[in-house]
């Protein structure tokens, strides 16, 4: 019994580790401007998303290991975004409330 539950114990120590996404490195590539914008410390969301866009105006969008990196990074600012839920009225009766 106590065999099974050493097991047990060293099985779920194994279990807990998560995965952990680290940075890419800015500095050994001729990055754009949004990409340096993006890795910088604090970035400034809509400064990084204006350069996206500007950039992809002019150049053709090929994913890349940064471009897939922007996705992530944008649906999580968007989670914790001070934005507003549209409160617009509908007269339908399937409207459900928080």
């Amino acid at each position: 019994m106590k065999k099974v539950l050493f097991l047990l114990f060293i099985t779920f120590q194994l279990s807990v580790f998560s995965q952990v996404e680290m940075k890419y490195t800015t500095s050994s590539e001729n990055l754009p401007n949004w990409v340096q914008l993006m890795y910088t410390e604090n970035p400034d969301a809509g400064e990084v998303i204006e350069a996206y866009t500007n950039y992809y105006k002019k150049n053709k969008l090929v994913k890349n290991k940064h471009t897939q990196y922007y996705k992530r990074w944008l649906r999580s600012i968007s989670r914790f975004s001070d934005a507003k839920p549209n409160t617009t009225s509908s007269k339908s009766s399937n409207q459900w409330e928080c």
